[in-house]
């Protein structure tokens, strides 16, 4: 995928569309960021970089796993009310028809 859209229903969501180039592209609708880039660092590793007035705000790293059953989501960084945001999610698909 080179290319990739968030868009939420909620008013107080960000929507965005950009692509894995590591370019900056305008990130509506967030308190916490005005851009967010991204790229790819492999075939199963991605990272986003959000930013609000130029600096560096979140960082996440998206890892999946070689059998593509889980992901993983490194966060750090600061959240929208400036605490530190230093995190890590594993998400594990259960479904028995993956190859």
């Amino acid at each position: 995928m080179d290319y990739a859209r968030t868009e939420f229903l909620a008013k107080d969501n960000p929507e965005t569309a950009y692509k894995f180039d590591g370019k900056d592209y305008p990130l509506k609708g967030s308190p916490l960021a005005d851009t967010i880039s991204a790229k790819r660092i492999n075939e199963r590793t991605g990272e986003s970089v959000w930013k609000k007035d130029g600096k560096v705000i979140l960082t996440t790293r998206t890892v999946i796993s070689a059998d593509g059953k889980t992901l993983n989501l490194t966060r750090t960084g600061k959240d929208a009310q400036g605490r530190t945001v230093d995190d890590v999610m594993v998400y594990e698909n259960s479904s028995s028809n993956m190859e």
